[in-house]
């Protein structure tokens, strides 16, 4: 979910490891983002150089709608969030798909939830669960068969005890195996042995149809609803950071994806930093919980983590090799408010 320039899949899906068996929390209606376009072939929409109301988004939110209880700006914030850190993850939108490259079997979605991980499989039950006709129109009878045998064995065998929210694979004493949950590991050996020609290369039917699954107007409003827990996780730190500011929150919402969360350890030095500076400034706040972070990444990574991490505290930087102006891409200003605690928390 380890190339140098894709790290975030394998974290996304570590992030994504508490999804589990939840009711749906997003309804059919319009959401308030502004695309350019309704052409949603490739699970992406162009986003317009500047919008008059809302945001510019390069997803497509049309026909889903949020919570009740929350504010429209939290809303924004949100889609913001998924747009941003989900061209981290990768080039196709809610139609992302990345091999078993970083032993995770299969990566799948906005926010690459992995098999290795037992973040997929949630996902997948809930696409069985609620709407199977649909999930055997998009696969071939015998792959239709064969997911849905794995799925079994994997719901069977306490799937649902899976990693700790804040496991990070890019972090010191982790490695490749320890992120691949020992109950999962059966769907990885599935996937390595049934929907690749080899290693690394998928069997274009069976691509095909993930991708098409991925798509999917019924996965992605799984994908959509999967987003929530990321969101609650995010507004805690948010808190914590008491930077009242639109970019704490999505700088916590990509902590969460890629890292895991924060450390115990990052959000009791950050409370004595602030005690001891209470006139420091946003930036320098923020600056500060991202190297607090940073102590725990492998050195080999935390260059890409610091870039990732900065570009958002700045609105700017190169990401992965890209320059990227998030402001100017989603059509937002980084530094308005966002209130202490806009949503009741758990």
């Amino acid at each position: 979910m380890l190339k140098t320039s894709h790290i975030q899949p394998i974290i996304a899906a570590v992030s994504f490891s508490l999804i589990l068996g939840c009711a749906p929390r997003f309804n059919s209606a319009p959401s308030s983002s502004k695309p350019a376009s309704t052409d949603n072939s490739s699970g992406l929409i162009p986003g317009p150089d500047h919008a008059e109301k809302g945001i510019c988004s390069n997803l497509d939110f049309m026909g889903f709608s949020w919570p009740s209880n929350m504010f429209d700006f939290e809303k924004e914030a949100l889609e913001i969030a998924l747009n941003i850190t989900g061209t981290f993850e990768g080039p196709h939108g809610w139609r992302n798909l990345t091999n078993d490259f970083d032993g995770q079997g299969l990566s799948m979605g906005l926010m690459n939830q992995t098999l290795g991980t037992g973040s997929l499989q949630p996902l997948l039950l809930k696409m069985r669960n609620q709407h199977r006709p649909k999930l055997e129109q998009l696969f071939q009878p015998d792959h239709f068969q064969s997911l849905l045998k794995m799925l079994s064995e994997w719901e069977n065998s306490n799937g649902a005890q899976s990693l700790s929210e804040s496991v990070s694979p890019l972090d010191i004493g982790s490695d490749l195996s320890a992120a691949v949950d020992v109950v999962a590991f059966s769907s990885v050996d599935w996937a390595r042995k049934t929907i690749y020609d080899s290693p690394g290369q998928f069997n274009p039917i069976w691509k095909q149809e993930l991708v098409n699954l991925a798509g999917s107007s019924e996965y992605v409003s799984l994908q959509i609803d999967a987003a929530w827990d990321l969101h609650m996780r995010a507004l805690r730190l948010h808190r914590m950071m008491a930077v009242y500011e639109l970019r704490t929150y999505l700088l916590m919402f990509d902590i969460v994806v890629q890292n895991g969360n924060l450390k115990p350890e990052d959000e009791a030095d950050y409370r004595t930093f602030v005690l001891h500076n209470p006139n420091a400034s946003a930036e320098k706040r923020l600056q500060k919980i991202v190297d607090l972070r940073l102590r725990w990444v492998k050195p080999k990574y935390q260059n890409d983590v610091r870039l990732r991490k900065m570009s958002l505290i700045n609105g700017m930087g190169v990401v992965h090799g890209v320059s990227r102006q998030y402001e100017k891409e989603f059509c937002f200003n980084r530094r308005q408010a966002f209130p202490r605690q806009p949503t009741p928390l758990p």
